[in-house]
């Protein structure tokens, strides 16, 4: 029988161990994520250090290609090109942030070493997000500018590479790196509605552009000898989704609890184009009660869209979403997910009425 995979998508709450010079992923965090993901994750703590987020991570790794790229906090965003000093070139928060992903990484690895031949996932921030995210030091998105987010694009690309190596050699998966790349503000981009400061403005940008931008990326990290595949993050509507899909990932993040047209329209497109689907679901405290809740509207979703049940298992990881603050505790959520998992692989299961 085929098992539906586990996995996350974003932040998870109570994610970090406190202890420490540099705050590292708990060790319990990551041996619930070994035990309970058919692909296991590395975590980002929710509403905790901006270092250990995707953009953060993403900074780190851009620091490793060039000190000049390095970046931190800045007006409660993150500014590129942070204070360098010391005799690295770079900023102590810079120096920690790097310290933190390999600590993060050494945790994962030290909790799934007893089965090497799974893949692993990773998060990180894709070149269209990152300059319509991230402000120069005098607050100036770079997405406005076509010089540096071309040289952006560029930059990521060594440093997503860099990072599928680096979490490869660190975990030592024989199944190779899922990279999830977070192109959450493409559809923003698209409308011209991605802005990075209120002082912004930034037009809309085409999607032959955009696709110029990502599709190289894409194709450089997939092709890597420790690349298992890539998963684009650009959200459902249907502008993004044609602009993602053209990337050619190996994957794309999707809602797969929900019922509305945009939703399934959305599913309909990935599974037609033949990729698989990263699908998320809004866990609540009632589906830890009854994780069959879960099942019941992912079945009845894909269902909708024309997948058989016997399908589901290959072509539907399961995370929650990443768009919502996560409302219960990692161990909760990846048990709650797990069982639902297990329930869509049992083929031939009915689908519930909700609460039944």
């Amino acid at each position: 029988m085929t098992r539906a995979l586990v996995t996350g998508a974003g932040p998870v709450a109570g994610a970090v161990d406190p202890g420490g010079p540099v705050p590292a992923v708990a060790r319990e965090v990551a041996e619930v994520i070994a035990g309970e993901c058919g692909l296991p994750f590395l975590p980002e703590p929710a509403g905790g250090d901006p270092r250990a987020t995707a953009l953060g991570r993403t900074f780190a790794l851009l620091s490793e290609i060039d000190a000049g790229l390095a970046g931190e906090p800045h007006g409660g965003r993150w500014a590129i090109g942070g204070q360098r000093s010391g005799v690295a070139g770079v900023s102590q928060l810079v120096r920690t942030t790097r310290r933190m992903l390999r600590d993060d990484l050494d945790v994962l690895a030290e909790a799934c070493a007893g089965d090497p031949s799974r893949s692993f996932l990773i998060r990180l921030t894709g070149p269209i997000t990152f300059a319509a995210t991230v402000v120069d030091r005098r607050g100036r998105t770079l997405l406005a500018d076509p010089v540096a987010r071309a040289d952006i694009a560029t930059a990521l690309t060594e440093a997503l590479l860099l990072g599928v190596t680096l979490a490869a050699s660190t975990v030592a998966g024989r199944g190779g790196i899922v990279l999830l790349l977070d192109e959450s503000a493409l559809a923003g981009v698209l409308t011209g509605q991605a802005r990075a400061s209120a002082l912004t403005v930034a037009d809309p940008i085409s999607p032959e552009r955009l696709i110029a931008l990502l599709e190289p990326a894409v194709r450089a990290v997939a092709g890597a000898a420790a690349t298992d595949k890539v998963v684009l993050d650009v959200g459902a509507t249907a502008g993004a989704l044609a602009v993602g899909l053209a990337a050619n990932p190996g994957g794309m993040l999707l809602p797969v609890d929900r019922a509305h047209t945009v939703a399934l329209d959305a599913l309909t497109c990935a599974l037609d184009a033949g990729v698989h689907v990263l699908g998320t679901v809004l866990t609540t405290a009632a589906d830890v009660r009854d994780p069959g809740l879960i099942a019941t509207r992912v079945r009845r979703s894909m269902r909708t869209v024309g997948l058989p049940d016997e399908s589901v298992p290959e072509r539907v990881w399961l995370a929650d979403d990443p768009s919502v603050p996560p409302a219960l505790a990692v161990v909760q959520s990846l048990t709650c997910l797990r069982a639902a998992a297990d329930r869509l692989s049992a083929i031939g299961e009915p689908v519930l009425a909700p609460g039944s």
